[in-house]
């Protein structure tokens, strides 16, 4: 059988039986061969007493990269799986919802101003909603029926406005606090909202702020009581996707860091390669530090597609250094791979590994501050948050990305430092 320095026996023509020492190989496939370690036959010095031996570590990172390049399915998921999720991600979340149905009761009848003037303010403000493609309108006659059509979920809602809107509306604006309830309740826009989804609902209600304000100041009149200057930082156009974009950065490149490396050991383990590699004298620190070697090569092509896709596709703006971006996404790489590493050599099974390693993500996609500000989460758990390494990263690269700043400002050296920790931990 074949083993590292094994000494087989042979016969010569003359019938002598010689001795001769076989150098050791391990078959990822039927057909092709890779060399478990560079030398065979004697043991390195540090091998096998936990000592790190150089030309071991770089056995065992070539053998890694030959089995992976081998198979090109492998390959191919593992370096564009990241991008094609970061993708989906930009694609579905972000954009405004479009052609939402939307109930119109306009039973407004207007007012004569100065014939032949006649101003109708619940039709402007009905051609305001209709502008653009977020709502798709529908009027009805009757409130009721509008109602039900809400409620059998053909209609996301339903505005009403009363006959004499227009009247009390501008008896309102004359009057102000003095005016009577009935015409506050006449020159109010009634809205009766399918509130099951929350991020539609905001945007229904922010549409109708919008077209009433256009409506105002096309009749000079401003009802803005306050007033949003230049923004400090980002923009007045700002919008969801630009708060979780840099924190959905970092959240894929720390789960695909753990999944690569996830069940790496496990693999090796079970087909008693692992075995055969300490038998040929390899240390465990070598073993590690060769997986190291070669994932992270990895981890730097992944985190390249993920800017590239993230900047040039998708023109997502980087107001700071995009240098720190690279170190802090790097570094919560080198976290993934040390914790999925923990988990191969601690799993018995791929199917352990696959779950600690979901065990593992939610947490982090969770509470890390990446799917909402980690202000909202209760005080009494709000040290998980902060002792997790994805909410440090997750903050810095919203503070590199949006803010701009630089490794001068505390959010951004601690960040690296407790990452950095993390890392090296």
């Amino acid at each position: 059988e074949e083993g590292v320095g094994m000494i087989r026996k042979r016969k010569t023509d003359d019938g002598d039986v010689r001795k001769y020492t076989e150098k050791r190989w391990i078959s990822p496939s039927s057909d092709e061969k890779v060399p478990l370690v560079s030398k065979s036959g004697t043991k390195p010095k540090g091998a096998g007493t936990g000592g790190t031996a150089w030309s071991h570590i770089l056995a065992i990172s070539i053998r890694k990269s030959i089995q992976i390049i081998r198979d090109w399915r492998i390959l191919l998921f593992i370096m564009f799986t990241p991008a094609f999720q970061m993708t989906l991600f930009f694609i579905a979340i972000g954009p405004d919802p479009k052609h939402l149905n939307f109930a119109i009761v306009n039973q407004d009848q207007g007012i004569a101003m100065n014939t032949p003037y006649y101003f109708n303010l619940g039709d402007k403000i009905v051609d305001q909603l209709g502008q653009g493609n977020i709502m798709s309108l529908h009027n009805f006659s009757s409130l009721p029926t509008a109602i039900s059509e809400t409620r059998a979920g053909n209609e996301w809602g339903a505005l009403y406005m009363t006959p004499n809107f227009t009247t009390a509306s501008i008896a309102r604006f004359n009057d102000g606090a003095n005016s009577d309830p009935q015409t506050q309740y006449d020159s109010t826009m009634h809205l009766y909202l399918d509130m099951s989804n929350y991020q539609i609902t905001i945007l229904l209600q922010e549409k109708m702020l919008q077209a009433f304000q256009s409506v105002a100041a096309s009749v000079n009149v401003s009802v803005d009581i306050v007033k949003v200057e230049q923004a400090v930082y980002g923009s007045q156009t700002v919008k969801f996707l630009n708060f979780i974009a840099p924190g959905m950065i970092g959240i894929i490149a720390f789960a695909h860091s753990i999944g690569i490396t996830a069940v790496s050991f496990v693999r090796e383990k079970l087909d008693g390669t692992m075995d055969r590699i300490y038998a040929a004298g390899v240390s465990s620190v070598s073993i590690v530090m060769g997986h190291f070697l070669m994932y992270i090569f990895v981890i730097l092509i992944q985190m390249a597609i993920l800017i590239i896709i993230t900047v040039f596709a998708f023109k997502v703006t980087v107001e700071g250094d995009i240098i720190y971006v690279i170190i802090i996404l790097l570094l919560l790489g080198l976290v993934g791979m040390s914790l999925g590493l923990l988990i191969s050599a601690g799993a018995r099974q791929e199917t352990e590994a696959v779950q600690l390693s979901l065990s593992a993500y939610f947490p982090a996609l969770l509470m890390s501050g990446v799917l909402w500000p980690i202000e909202a989460v209760p005080t009494w758990i709000s040290w998980l948050s902060y002792s997790l390494p994805t909410t440090w990263a997750c903050n810095a690269l919203r503070s590199v990305m949006i803010r701009g700043w630089g490794i001068t400002y505390p959010q951004i050296w601690k960040a690296i430092l407790i990452i950095f920790g993390w890392a090296m931990g």
